[in-house]
């Protein structure tokens, strides 16, 4: 039932963005249309294009995702050959796997011994006004990933748990982060920890080497194209390279002219903060275990919100849809669900909407981009910080 509510709320939803952008068009507002978020389901049915034709991926035209990503996007085309009909097909198929979202949010809400509603109502809440995002992206199977992952752990299942996070991993890297969470109490229970490491890894040395064999060195290819990326413009970084820009007018603009689909700010300082993203996610990550570690009882939906932010808030792309990955875990967070519905319709209000007034250097998206990183960083403070430390 909570899926199928899903579905009529985010219908409604795609419908309303509509309508306010028409009505922003007649009244003269700059708006970018709510249909930008196509813009990776384009490159997903150029890809069955080219495979139609004979090309190979990987080899004849580059692909900047792991194996298991390019099947998601070449399922459709087996029953779509024209891009209308490719577009429906694909957004059934992310409409399918929120469904699947919604059942394993209820079976972990039921083995934490918690009432399902809640989290079922906080999470289409948070998925509503994302609903382009989550139709247009495959982010929501890493979602998907990430919760099923923890919900093998809580259900004394490690070795599972290792698989769903390597299948998830050959999607986006970001559902491994979950194994952090097993190999935190390895000194109490190694057996469990081992065999997540056992299913993760043997999971993810059969694909490579399946992938490997299939396109050879022309796969490293897929990696140059994030090593290589800058500032994304939704980035913590890139929020502030961009006030920079307010203040000293022509000194950082956003440009959307690279391979990879991305917007990207361009300032003086861009290209050494994208270099030092790696190592500020190690050290944001390791900090974070650090304080996990020293938790007296386990948290998996807090532990697992406070890794994922702080991966995505250290590193140089904190693309809009990258909320879908957080959605399933605040749901159970009570102090985080506000102020995380907010940043929602604050990442909607830049992207799309936006976009074309953020890279004509206009303030107000700037200024929204910044307040929802500000109030992910927030998220951030209270998840580490006790209640009994805050001042009401």
């Amino acid at each position: 039932m909570a899926s199928l509510r899903f579905a009529a709320l985010a219908t409604a939803s795609l419908l309303v963005q509509w309508l306010f952008y028409k009505a922003a068009h007649f009244l003269g507002w700059v708006l970018t249309s709510p249909r930008k978020v196509e813009g990776d389901v384009l490159l997903y049915f150029s890809w069955v294009e080219a495979m139609i034709v004979g090309q190979t991926p990987y080899i004849d035209f580059s692909v900047p995702y792991p194996p298991l990503a390019l099947i998601v996007t070449l399922l459709p085309g087996a029953l779509a050959r024209s891009y209308a009909a490719y577009l429906v097909t694909f957004s059934l198929l992310m409409l399918v796997s929120t469904a699947a979202l919604f059942a394993l949010t209820e079976a972990f809400a039921r083995q934490l011994n918690r009432d399902a509603r809640t989290p079922l109502n906080w999470l289409t809440a948070f998925l509503t006004p994302l609903v382009g995002l989550v139709l247009c992206r495959f982010d929501i199977l890493v979602a998907v990933a990430t919760l099923g992952a923890l919900l093998l752990f809580a259900r004394a299942r490690p070795g599972a748990a290792g698989v769903v996070a390597a299948l998830g991993a050959l999607i986006k890297l970001v559902p491994a982060l979950v194994l952090v969470l097993p190999l935190l109490r390895f000194r109490i229970e190694p057996r469990i920890a081992l065999r997540s490491l056992a299913g993760f890894f043997i999971t993810i040395a059969v694909a490579l080497l399946s992938w490997f064999a299939f396109a050879g060195p022309s796969l490293l290819a897929s990696f140059k194209v994030h090593s290589h990326r800058g500032m994304e413009f939704g980035s913590l970084g890139a929020g502030l390279l961009l006030i920079l820009g307010q203040l000293y007018p022509q000194s950082a603009c956003v440009d959307g002219s690279g391979s990879c689909l991305c917007f990207e700010v361009h300032h003086a300082w861009a290209p050494a903060m994208a270099a030092a993203a790696l190592p500020l996610q190690a050290l944001a990550l390791t900090v974070s275990s650090v304080w996990i570690a020293r938790r007296k009882q386990p948290d998996d939906p807090s532990h697992a919100a406070l890794l994922l932010l702080v991966y995505i808030l250290a590193g140089k792309v904190l693309s809009p849809q990258y909320l879908i990955w957080l959605a399933p875990f605040i749901a159970f967070l009570p102090r985080l669900q506000w102020p995380f519905l907010a940043a929602c319709l604050l990442t909607i209000a830049v992207y799309p909407f936006g976009l074309d007034s953020l890279m004509n250097q206009s303030a107000w998206p700037v200024i929204t981009l910044n307040l929802r990183n500000a109030i992910l960083v927030y998220c951030v403070w209270l998840i580490v910080t006790p209640a009994s430390a805050r001042v009401n």
